[in-house]
């Protein structure tokens, strides 16, 4: 048999001549119920505050799993993150490595070109000079010829007059 207030509030004991004193008893009785009464207020509520920090453990356990999840996805998304800056990192250092090579052939060709423009100058000096020599040889030559004609003409004018003299 279970013990509560109620069953102590209606416990009846026979009456004899020796027996209990009856107000005690009685004051007992009320003690005890009074005792159940708050045992199975206590209870009450305590099962209450257990009900309601259930409830709030399973609140925080969805939040919990909703946040495991978040974390989750964060962690995926860093990582995915991570992944990309590596790759970034790796374009950037063979970019970098590309327009190294790219100046170093620039500087080259820029070399290459300085040269080519100093051999052109030199070429132009070069044509210029055989230019200038083209055309007073032609104006010599022709002096030479010119002269030669006249040696030849008075050898010739010479000659004749000799003959007819």
């Amino acid at each position: 048999m279970t013990m509560d207030a109620d069953i102590v509030r209606e416990v009846e004991f026979s009456r004899t001549l020796r027996g209990y004193n009856m107000a005690e008893v009685d004051s007992f009785l009320e003690q005890m119920e009074g005792m159940f009464r708050r045992r199975d207020l206590e209870q009450e509520n305590a099962e209450k505050r257990l009900q309601q920090e259930l409830r709030e453990n399973a609140d925080q356990a969805r939040r919990l799993a909703l946040l495991t999840a978040e974390l989750e996805d964060v962690r995926r998304e860093s990582q995915t993150l991570e992944t990309q800056l590596t790759q970034t990192r790796e374009a950037l250092r063979a970019e970098e490595l590309r327009s190294s090579q790219l100046n170093a052939e620039l500087e080259r060709m820029r070399s290459a070109l300085a040269a080519a423009q100093a051999d052109a100058v030199q070429a132009e000096q070069r044509s210029r000079t055989l230019e200038k020599s083209l055309e007073a040889q032609p104006q010599n030559r022709l002096a030479e010829v010119g002269a030669a004609a006249k040696d030849s003409l008075k050898k010739f004018s010479d000659t004749l007059r000799a003959k007819r003299k």
